[in-house]
């Protein structure tokens, strides 16, 4: 993990002045070196983090520091059925200014990784889970190629047709969180972007293409949490065949007395139907990547 501090510790023994620098600081735990008796992580004896002696927080006397990541996963989770192929556009259209965001945070030249999975009824991890891509072209590669797909109504790996509306979200989420080749969680901030316009279901239930879910919810929020990946949805209020289903619950709002999983997993939820009009997906994307590069991860 990067550091980004620079603490100055002041001992006075016979009459000299001593300079250190601690480099054992932490993401998710503070091994605190200071010369006095609080547990603040500052050189003075208040409990205010910074470095005089008074109790306030004073900007002009404070040495700020953050603590961020070096690397970023960023792995796709896609929705690919028939109506969301406005979605698969508008990626292919904003992943370059995405891809040079990423990298122009950690400071080191294309050093993000991206991941693709795939879902209808079934899901599919492409690539098997490796960061193959050499530039955001391959994505938009790739990206328009499941853009065409979705005009076929057809699953990921069969041309079994989609005849209902829920898609199968939780089993795409663990594939993303199993199958990605992901770095260091200690040093890497780990993001999955998911999209879909519909709801979903959880084992043991199966859809009337005969796909079992092999997933429930809750073990699929446990296992983005303890692989410590943030989801950030893009999820629509109302769905079904009608297109006036409630279908918030697990995005928006909680599911079977359970927090919503972008609430569960320290990351956000965005409406997909205000993509490419009021809501700038690139745009989206990067402020919440940027907010979470030197964020702690917040479990709900």
């Amino acid at each position: 993990m990067r550091a980004c501090w620079s603490t100055m510790l002041a001992a006075v023994l016979a009459g000299a002045l001593a300079w250190g620098c601690d480099d054992d600081d932490t993401r998710f735990g503070n091994n605190d070196s200071d010369s006095d008796s609080d547990t603040d992580g500052d050189t003075d004896s208040d409990s205010d983090g910074d470095t005089d002696s008074d109790s306030d927080s004073d900007s002009d006397s404070d040495t700020d520091s953050e603590d961020c990541y070096e690397h970023i996963d960023i792995v796709f989770v896609l929705d690919v059925s028939t109506s969301m192929d406005g979605m698969l556009q508008e990626l292919e259209a904003d992943i370059a200014e995405v891809w040079d965001a990423a990298n122009d945070l950690t400071e080191l030249d294309d050093d993000t990784h991206f991941g693709l999975v795939v879902f209808v009824d079934d899901f599919l991890v492409v690539n098997d889970g490796a960061s193959i891509y050499a530039g955001a072209d391959g994505l938009q590669t790739d990206f328009n190629y499941w853009y065409t797909h979705t005009s076929s109504n057809q699953q990921t790996q069969s041309t079994a047709q989609n005849i209902d509306w829920p898609e199968n979200t939780l089993d795409a989420l663990n594939a993303a969180a199993d199958g990605f080749n992901w770095r260091d969680q200690e040093t890497t901030l780990r993001v999955i972007i998911h999209a879909t316009d519909d709801t979903f279901l959880e084992n043991p239930n199966s859809f009337s293409s005969g796909v079992q879910v092999l997933s429930t919810y809750a073990g699929t929020v446990a296992n983005l949490q303890d692989k410590t990946i943030r989801v950030a949805s893009f999820a629509a209020h109302l769905g079904g065949s009608s297109g006036n289903v409630d279908v918030e619950p697990g995005f928006f709002a909680d599911y079977a007395g359970q927090s919503p999983i972008p609430d569960a997993t320290s990351g956000n939820v965005f409406e997909i139907g205000n993509v490419g009009t009021t809501l700038s997906l690139a745009d989206a994307i990067n402020e919440f990547v940027a907010e979470e590069f030197c964020s702690d991860y917040l479990i709900e």
